[in-house]
């Protein structure tokens, strides 16, 4: 924030002084006695054509008129300003001071490499040398326009303009090598975020995690706001999957089972894995009813399960246990009430849901 401020200054500095040097070169030019009655008439026209641009430009900044060259508007206005306007009107001053006017127009195409593209920045170029040609079309005639003094400025401001255009190109260079920078920092730093927060393997929330949405549940509940229940999950018969079918076939059925508990839940619920086989499911703002009827579809998605072997597929069940939280209670007592109940389950033949402080089986 703090590079950003400073930056936003220097463009604002950098555009004052570009118009107070055209401000100072135009006062230069009423002191000039031999032509007094013409630079009066030019700073008058120096303001007026000022006022115009910003009257002008900064409105078609908003509404292009077909002007459509997707680009940050209000910086191509304010650059095609600088540059294309300090051109323009340097026709009106003498031969000896347009020099100090052209001047200005440079700082536009640096403000320009600040905002725009290569492209854009090109365009703004090639519109103020089309501008200063203009303008000393109209200031001279061919036969004057032709004289060795005003092709070597139209050379000379050639020459500068190109040189210009050079060092903005490498500003540009520098401004995308450091946004390419900062988006490999950020997602860098999405990696380790979601490596902090998700399982590797199955993508599921982590323990780590999980705890921390617990805890926020609970101090929602606590405050009357929402109720929530969970579902403790076990993968039925899981040592053995690895042992007869390989850890391959063992991964690939957490992964698949994984897939199945995030399509059963609602948006508003959180899946995660504890650790090995074993997965625990927040349902926000539900009872009993919704919970059991989410377990029980679980239950039978995961039996429709397969997963890849050598030998003949092995069924996939698990148990789960049920337990809605009570007000007050901590989060360990939770969980060993939702253990509690999936131990139940384990023991009454696995493949079913228990909920927890019922005997009722399901």
């Amino acid at each position: 924030m703090q590079v950003t401020g400073s930056l936003h200054r220097f463009q604002r500095i950098s555009v004052v002084f570009a118009g107070v040097l055209v401000y100072s070169a135009f006062c230069w030019s009423i002191i000039d006695a031999e032509n007094a009655q013409f630079s009066n008439s030019a700073l008058g026209l120096f303001f007026g054509v000022w006022l115009c641009g910003f009257a002008v430009l900064l409105p078609v900044a908003h509404f292009p008129l077909g002007l459509r060259i997707g680009i940050d508007r209000i910086a191509f206005a304010r650059a095609l300003w600088c540059s294309l306007g300090v051109v323009l009107i340097s026709g009106l001053v003498n031969s000896e001071q347009r020099f100090l006017t052209v001047v200005a127009a440079f700082f536009g195409i640096f403000y320009a490499s600040l905002h725009l593209s290569l492209k854009e920045v090109c365009w703004v170029s090639g519109t103020t040398f089309v501008g200063y040609l203009i303008a000393a079309l109209l200031r001279f005639s061919p036969a004057e326009l032709f004289q060795f003094r005003e092709l070597s400025s139209i050379f000379g401001f050639t020459l500068l303009l190109g040189a210009t255009l050079l060092m903005a190109r490498e500003v540009i260079l520098l401004r995308a090598t450091n946004v390419d920078r900062r988006e490999a920092l950020f997602a860098a730093m999405q990696t380790m975020e979601n490596l902090a927060m998700r399982d590797e393997l199955t993508g599921l929330f982590n323990r780590r995690q999980l705890l921390e949405i617990l805890d926020q549940q609970k101090a929602l509940s606590d405050r009357g706001v929402l109720d929530f229940t969970i579902l403790y999950c076990d993968l039925d018969y899981f040592k053995r999957i690895n042992d007869e079918h390989g850890h391959h076939v063992g991964d690939q059925t957490l992964v698949e089972f994984a897939r199945v508990a995030d399509t059963v839940v609602r948006s508003q619920d959180f899946v995660a894995r504890l650790g090995g086989e074993e997965f625990l499911l927040v349902l926000v703002n539900s009872n009993s009813v919704i919970a059991n009827s989410i377990a029980e579809r679980l239950i039978e998605r995961t039996r429709e399960i397969q997963v890849l072997s050598d030998q003949a597929k092995p069924m996939i069940t698990v148990s789960i246990g049920v337990a809605s939280y009570h007000s007050g209670e901590s989060v360990d007592d939770l969980l060993q009430r939702a253990d509690k109940a999936l131990y139940q389950a384990k023991q009454r033949g696995r493949d079913r849901l228990v909920a927890a402080n019922e005997t009722q089986t399901q």
